[in-house]
Parts: structure tokens; sequence; C-alpha cells
């Protein structure tokens, strides 16, 4: 496993990705963001 600082994370990091889509807020606008349709909620 590699390990990385938390200043070299990036989105498409497996954790980091993870973490962000826990949050159903952030995680319905990525989602609307990347479909660039309206999202409502994401279960």
């Amino acid at each position: 496993m590699i390990k990385k600082k938390i200043e070299d994370l990036t989105f498409i990091d497996d954790g980091m990705f993870q973490a962000v889509m826990r949050e159903p807020g952030i995680s319905e606008e990525v989602v609307s963001r990347l479909l660039n349709v309206k999202v409502d909620k994401v279960m």
C-alpha cells in the first residue's frame, strides 16, 4: 500500500473519493456536475 500525504491526495485517489462520496450533500453536487443533471438525493 502506498501512503500519501493529505496534501498530495486528489479526488481520484480511492480513499479521498470514498470520503467525499460518503457525504450526501457533497456527493449529490459531484454527481450533478459530472452528469450535468439536477440530483435531488443520492442513496
